[in-house]
């Protein structure tokens, strides 16, 4: 997957409440001068997701396939939401 592909993906899910994989929270998705934003429903304070961030999670993602957010622990990048965001492509 591309960051392009995963910016579509944000766009076409823009205000829909999604959820993340593994404990269900809500959030919604928006795109910011081509760069994602993450609101999560709890706080309702949006969470900028650098385009470095996300592009290290894609290197991960397209070497492992791996939709699991403790697979990314590692990465500067918010995991659990981006990992929501390409299960939406399957």
């Amino acid at each position: 997957m591309t960051y392009d592909e995963l910016l579509g993906l944000a766009r076409a899910h823009r205000g829909a409440a999604l959820h993340t994989t593994m404990r269900g929270k809500p959030f919604t998705v928006a795109v910011d001068r081509d760069r994602l934003v993450f609101t999560p429903e709890s706080t309702g304070k949006p969470r900028p997701e650098s385009r470095r961030g996300a592009q290290a999670f894609l290197d991960r993602y397209n070497a492992t396939g791996s939709t699991r957010p403790g697979d990314y622990t590692n990465d500067n990048h918010i995991p659990a939401y981006i990992c929501a965001l390409v299960q939406l492509r399957r």
